[in-house]
């Protein structure tokens, strides 16, 4: 048989046993949301550092040189990057209890979408559809998708159609040019 549960305190208080329940789904909820980012391969004291970082390649490198915009190829990367990134700091977060430190926040996914959609318009079309089919996974078909972006509806209806996926053509709709061909 089982011991019996200890009789609740007459003056109302709450009993030892319901705050240690309290105490331990907190510590099991903190210990989740950490797991979540660890699961993910990405060190939640990092995150700041990897987040800096691929928004600065977004919007800093545009180093030229005999070989043409090598700064494109960074950006590019970093777009790849995020596609991974992103998802992962989404999941965490949803893992996370409302007094947890965020590790996605609305300025996050808005810093983010603008500096896709600065992308989105550059000069080289290969950069121009790495940002598109970047944004519109990641709105669209990243699981889980991007949350808390400004303008989801319109940027959904924008870039959507040009998240990646097996149909997704090789060629900018905007000038039909192959779109690993650079822009003069």
């Amino acid at each position: 048989a089982a011991p019996a549960a200890p009789a609740a305190p007459a003056d109302g208080a709450a009993s030892a046993p319901a705050a240690a329940d309290s105490a331990e789904r907190a510590s099991s909820e903190a210990i989740a949301s950490e797991t979540a980012l660890a699961r993910d391969g990405l060190d939640e004291p990092l995150v700041e550092v990897v987040w800096a970082q691929l928004l600065a390649c977004l919007s800093a490198d545009y180093e030229i040189d005999k070989r043409g915009d090598v700064g494109s190829w960074v950006r590019e990367a970093a777009m790849d990057a995020l596609e991974t990134v992103v998802p992962m700091l989404v999941r965490a977060q949803a893992a996370r209890t409302a007094s947890e430190p965020a590790v996605w926040t609305a300025a996050m996914a808005e810093a983010l979408a603008a500096a896709l959609v600065q992308q989105a318009h550059e000069k080289i079309n290969r950069t121009r559809l790495c940002a598109t089919r970047c944004l519109g996974h990641l709105l669209t078909r990243a699981q889980p998708p991007m949350p808390l972006v400004p303008h989801a509806a319109e940027l959904v209806s924008a870039f959507g159609p040009y998240a990646r996926s097996g149909a997704v053509a090789a060629v900018d709709a905007t000038t039909g040019a192959d779109a690993d061909a650079d822009a003069d």
